[in-house]
């Protein structure tokens, strides 16, 4: 009798497991919700920990899909075109780019971004 209830038991809580794995890799894997392990605890990145590296003095980077959509941005916005690769397009001032992208908003230009990468120190 015992075995039985020991069998019964174990069973139960072989299933329990199964089930919470299988959730937990659902709610991971497909919703995107928890920690990487469900036994870690979640840590956020404090932003002060994070540091802004730029990748050149004063690149500018947008989208564009053909080299002649690259050249006339740089046009509109009178910065020099520097290179297309996989969409991106690169592109270098004098000015501060601050003042460059701000003009770019204010006469409906095509978005203008900082060419930078952010590390966690």
């Amino acid at each position: 009798m015992k075995k039985k209830m020991v069998g019964k038991i174990v069973f139960i809580l072989l299933v329990l497991l199964i089930v919470f794995f299988i959730g937990w890799y659902f709610l991971f894997c497909h919703v995107g919700v928890g920690p990487a392990f469900p036994f870690l605890p979640e840590q956020e990145v404090k932003m002060e920990s994070t540091a802004v590296e730029t990748l050149g003095e004063s690149q500018l980077m947008t989208f564009a899909e053909t080299e002649e959509q690259a050249k006339e941005i740089a046009e509109q916005y009178g910065i020099e075109f520097v290179s297309l690769e996989e969409g991106i397009a690169v592109y270098t001032t004098e000015e501060k780019v601050e003042d460059v992208i701000a003009r770019g908003k204010e006469n409906g230009y095509p978005e203008l971004y900082l060419n930078y990468v952010k590390t966690v120190n």
